[in-house]
Parts: C-alpha cells; structure tokens; sequence
C-alpha cells in the first residue's frame, strides 16, 4: 500500500494533529551523513558567534567600558534577535517543516543588510525609518543604493526568499513526503549555513570596533578571543556550501560602496 503523507484526507484518517505528530517525530530522528555535517556546521557557527558575543558586549554597554557607536543599537538588535530566528528554522526544518521555516529566513537575510547598510552609509535616513518602527523598502531603499560591488547574487538572494515567503506557488510545503522533505532540507540548512556565515561577518566586521578590541586586550588575555576567532574561520572554511551560495556570501562580507 502507497504510503500517505499529512495532510492525507479520507474517512479513516486520524486525526491531522495526530499526523503532523508522527511525521515531524520521524523526521527528527532521521539523519543522513550530509544532514550531519551542515548540523555540525550549524551549531559551531552559532555557539561560537554568541561566545564572541559573550566576551565583548560587556565592552558595548557597561560603563565605564563602553564603546558605543551611533550604530549598536541596530547592530546588537540584529544579532540579537537572529538568535531566535537561526533556532527557530533550524528546528522546523529537522522537524520535516522546511517551509515555515524559509519565513525566518527572510527575515534573517533583510536584518543583515539592513545592518550592514546603516553602519556604513553616511545618510541616516533608513536607521530613522527602522528606529521609528516604520516600513523600509528594502529593493528601492537599499539594494539599490548598492553601487559596488556586483550584487547579483544579493539581488537573487532576495528573490529566492521572497518566492519563499510570499502566499505564492512557490511558498510553504503541500506535503510531508519523505523524499521531497529530505530534498529541501538538503537546500534550507546549506542557505542557514550561508546565513550564519554573513551574520559572523557583522558581528566581526560592523558590530566590534578597534576601540572595544583595544580596550578588552588591555583588561582581558587575548587568547581566548583569538581562538574564537581562529575555530570561526577553520569552520567557514570547511563549510559545504555550493559555489553559487559562496557567491552570495563573499558578495554579502565584501566592502559596499552606497549611491549618494
């Protein structure tokens, strides 16, 4: 007998609770090797940027230490919150719920350059916008003040997630078929590894100034910073990752050149 996957409609069907239940079970429980590696990957990137985290915030927040800048507010938020949006899809995708789980995807990538694009461009007009809690244009306002470098891979980025995100053809999941589900897995946890990577690049790169690292050095042994930043680098290295997401990636971390 064929077998049936959530939401299976017929008489005798238990209850869809009940289904949703005993599949996402199931998922969660399955592994193959590839599936293993991006979680190794998943959780190294995401333990090691919140140890870094750890060690510096005190130096942003706490007099007579801090080392604020106009921009910290938005960066720690950022950071802050992807936390709970890495978790959240990467739970609901080893759960078989790779749909709902590309909701948070968006929504990771949109921070990113919205941070990213803040801490770098002399007009303060979009951190206003994202300070007053009104609605930015994220094509027209940002991507598109992007001058350099070449941001195909950005603006496709983009589109992918909000084909992803949007009630669409292309958006959520229509089944819990098991070789659909580990098809799509095999492409939400390479895009979170991505993800992760460009979320280290504006913990390292935006968020920690000189001034924070100077003063940390003189207070503080360097070495166990340094070794934070020595495993993050060895794991991005590592990192199995197509060469079109590595495209993405190295777009996201170079140095932007806004329109003024």
């Amino acid at each position: 007998m064929k077998e049936r996957y959530p939401p299976s409609y017929g008489r005798d069907n238990e209850g869809l609770f009940e289904q949703f239940e005993s599949f996402t079970e199931h998922f969660s429980k399955s592994e193959s090797d590839n599936i293993g590696l991006y979680k190794k990957t998943i959780i190294e990137l995401f333990n090691t940027t919140y140890s870094l985290m750890s060690l510096l915030i005190p130096w942003c927040f706490l007099d007579p230490y801090a080392h604020r800048h106009s921009m910290t507010k938005l960066l720690f938020s950022t950071l802050h919150k992807n936390y709970f949006a890495f978790y959240s899809s990467y739970k609901q995708t080893l759960f078989g719920l790779y749909g709902p789980s590309r909701i948070f995807l968006r929504y990771i990538y949109e921070g990113l350059v919205i941070s990213k694009y803040c801490s770098i461009s002399e007009d303060n007009r979009i951190y206003q916008r994202w300070e007053d809690g009104e609605v930015i244009y994220f094509s027209n306002s940002i991507l598109k003040k992007i001058s350099e470098p070449t941001k195909s891979a950005l603006e496709e980025m983009w589109n992918i997630l909000c084909n992803f995100s949007h009630a669409n053809k292309y958006s959520l999941q229509v089944s819990l078929s098991t070789d659909e589900v580990f098809k799509e897995i095999g492409l939400n946890l390479p895009l979170l590894i991505a993800l992760l990577e460009c979320n280290y690049h504006l913990l390292n790169s935006h968020f920690i100034t000189k001034s924070m690292l100077n003063s940390y050095k003189s207070a503080f042994e360097w070495e166990p910073l340094k070794a934070l930043k020595q495993k993050q680098r060895i794991t991005i290295r590592n990192a199995m990752i197509t060469k079109k997401t590595r495209t993405f990636v190295r777009e996201f971390n170079k140095t932007w050149v806004i329109k003024t």
